[in-house]
């Protein structure tokens, strides 16, 4: 037997389940306080799948492909923290001039 966690909110769902969200990049949901309910990638279809329940019950919501892309992290190395005017990151390499007058 599955049972599922309901929440206070729609929104309490949302922040306790974001790495759910993954399955629903690029796509409109509309999520209760116990879960997706609809997803679609046209509004249209989610909003109409949630007429028959008040708007207090549900949220809707896109999830852009961004919110799951790792940013890319350069780390400076030991030597060059002393210069500020060249750096090298990991596979790149990156040379800045600064002309200060």
């Amino acid at each position: 037997m599955i049972v599922e966690k309901s929440y206070k909110t729609p929104n309490d769902w949302y922040n306790a389940n974001r790495n759910q969200l993954k399955n629903y990049k690029a796509e409109w949901i509309a999520f209760t306080n116990k879960g997706v309910i609809v997803h679609d990638k046209d509004l249209f279809k989610v909003a109409k799948a949630t007429n028959n329940l008040l708007d207090s019950q549900y949220t809707i919501d896109y999830i852009f492909d961004s919110e799951f892309v790792k940013p890319v992290r350069f780390k400076r190395s030991q030597a060059e923290r002393g210069n500020d005017h060249i750096a090298s990151y990991n596979q790149f390499e990156f040379s800045i001039n600064v002309n200060l007058q």
